[in-house]
């Protein structure tokens, strides 16, 4: 079977990373290194599945952070959206002690509270066994995302000794098939000539 082209190549490096062009024999060394990250990721939770003891992972959705309280909420409701969603595909299904319970929380880099270290240590709190942070961001490439998160994350993990695996995922808007999709859906819907081209004729 031909190998999928996005095991090979990912859209977000840079056009230097492929000085050879793009091939299943040319992966880059950083892609490369990504996809073994992930796979010793998944290793990890298929033996720590076998013990027989139901885990926690603790999920922290992080921005920026606002002077306007309608912002600060938006984030928590998304947040607590995630969390019956999460309810519904994970916590349902563990009432015989096995699997994974999905808790999740939201946090501000600053401004607002919780904080991020507020947030970690209230997953903290409940004894999750996993954290993964997800900065909810558009711009992969931003200061916050490259700079400022990771080194707030980092300090918090030393001050609170953190001693569980601590992830942080690509920002939202690095999800370039999902971002085109939302655009186009809401371009659509305000736009007459393209709502007109699938009209009954």
């Amino acid at each position: 079977a031909k190998p999928d082209l996005f095991e090979y190549f990912d859209p977000l490096l840079s056009p230097h990373a492929y000085p050879d062009g793009i091939s299943p024999e040319t992966k880059p060394q950083e892609l490369e290194q990504q996809q073994q990250q992930q796979q010793s990721l998944h290793q990890t939770n298929d033996d720590s599945s076998r013990d027989g003891k139901q885990k926690k992972v603790g999920i922290l959705l992080m921005d920026h952070g606002s002077k306007k309280e309608a912002s600060n909420t938006r984030l928590q409701h998304l947040a607590e959206l995630y969390q019956v969603v999460m309810d519904e595909e994970y916590n349902a299904k563990d009432d015989d002690g096995d699997g994974c319970q999905v808790i999740v929380k939201a946090a501000h880099m600053e401004i607002a509270n919780p904080s991020i270290p507020e947030g970690l240590k209230a997953l903290l709190d409940v004894g999750v066994d996993e954290i993964v942070c997800h900065p909810f961001f558009l711009s992969p490439d931003g200061r916050h995302v490259k700079e400022d998160i990771p080194a707030i994350i980092e300090d918090a993990i030393e001050v609170l000794d953190i001693q569980i695996p601590v992830t942080t995922t690509a920002p939202v808007g690095s999800n370039l098939q999902l971002m085109l999709g939302a655009i186009h859906s809401l371009v659509k819907d305000n736009s007459q000539l393209l709502n007109n081209q699938n009209a009954p004729k």
